[in-house]
C-alpha cells in the first residue's frame, strides 16, 4: 500500500479454513464451532509455516474410531495428526 509522505506498507495474507461437515462418517458429530476451532488451527499453522499463504483441514481420515473422533471434538487441535491438510 502507498500511504501519505511516500511511506509505503507490505501487507500479507494468510487463511485457515475447515470443510463442514469435517468428516462424512459422522456428519452431525462435530459443531460448528469446533469446525471454527479447527480452521483457527489450520490459521495458526499457515502463519507458522510461512506468511501468505492458505491451509485447510477438507476431512478427517475415514475409519478412525469413536473414541478418537471423541478427542478431537474435544481438542480441536488433534486434527493435525488426524486431518486431511490443503495448503499453498
Amino acid at each position: 500500500f502507498d500511504l501519505e509522505d511516500g511511506l509505503r506498507q507490505q501487507v500479507t495474507c494468510s487463511v485457515g479454513f475447515a470443510a463442514y461437515p469435517i468428516t462424512q462418517q459422522h456428519p452431525t458429530m462435530f459443531e460448528w464451532q469446533t469446525t471454527v476451532a479447527i480452521a483457527d488451527t489450520a490459521l495458526y499453522g499457515a502463519k507458522n509455516d510461512q506468511r501468505d499463504t492458505w491451509m485447510g483441514f477438507t476431512a478427517i481420515s475415514p475409519g478412525l474410531d469413536d473414541h478418537i473422533l471423541q478427542q478431537i471434538k474435544q481438542q480441536p487441535s488433534l486434527i493435525s495428526k488426524y486431518g486431511q491438510l490443503q495448503r499453498r
